[in-house]
Formats: C-alpha cells, structure tokens, sequence
C-alpha cells in the first residue's frame, strides 16, 4: 500500500521508543471495524492507512481500543442529552475529551472534531 497522508508515520516507527512498536490492524480486523462503524464502506483514506501502520498499537498515544471509546462517547452524549444524527467515528481519548471525524463528509483527510 502506497501512502499518501501517513508516510511520515511509516517512516518514523521510532518516535517514541519507550512504548510498544507499531502494529497494523489484519485487513480482516479493518473490515470488522468498517462493517461495525460505517456500514461495511471503507473509512477515509488517511484513517485507512493509519490503520494500516498502527491500528492495533499506536506509538503516538492514540488509544486503539475504538469499541471502548465509542462506548464511552456515546455513553457521555446520552448523559449530556446531546444527539448526533450524522455518521461519525471516534478516533482517540484524552481524558474526557474525545477526537473523531464524520463519516459523510467524504473527504480522504477528514476534520478532526473534538468533543470535551
């Protein structure tokens, strides 16, 4: 696979050695999570290819366990009382604050939203 958003991430695996190397999801793995979050369609293509490199174990300190945080996102709407009625995918936790992108946008590099 070539790379057009994520080369720098490819090419640097040692950024951060103290954590665990980069380990990409199977393409099986990707197509569960594509079937689970966005109706079997590929995601973005950055998204794509930074699962690709490091969808299992991120050593920039993106949290991977994506069920976990969408639970944990959707659990804070519910309580907030907010609604999203727009497709959508979160990407990483910092705390209580979520990062994510839409999913209809259909933009290769999509905006990053952050909810806190």
């Amino acid at each position: 696979m070539e790379f057009q958003y994520m080369q720098q991430l490819k090419d640097n695996p040692n950024l951060r050695p103290s954590f665990l190397p980069e380990e990409s999801m199977s393409e099986l793995e990707i197509i569960d999570l594509r079937d689970k979050y966005n109706d079997g369609n590929e995601f973005p293509l950055a998204f794509e290819e930074f699962l690709n490199i490091s969808g299992k174990v991120c050593h920039i300190g993106i949290d991977t366990d994506y069920e976990g945080i969408f639970e944990d996102f959707m659990e804070l709407i519910e309580d907030s009382g907010y609604m999203i009625d727009r497709p959508f995918f979160v990407i990483d936790r910092l705390d209580s604050q979520f990062s994510g992108f839409f999913l209809d946008e259909e933009k290769e590099d999509p905006d990053i939203y952050i909810y806190i």
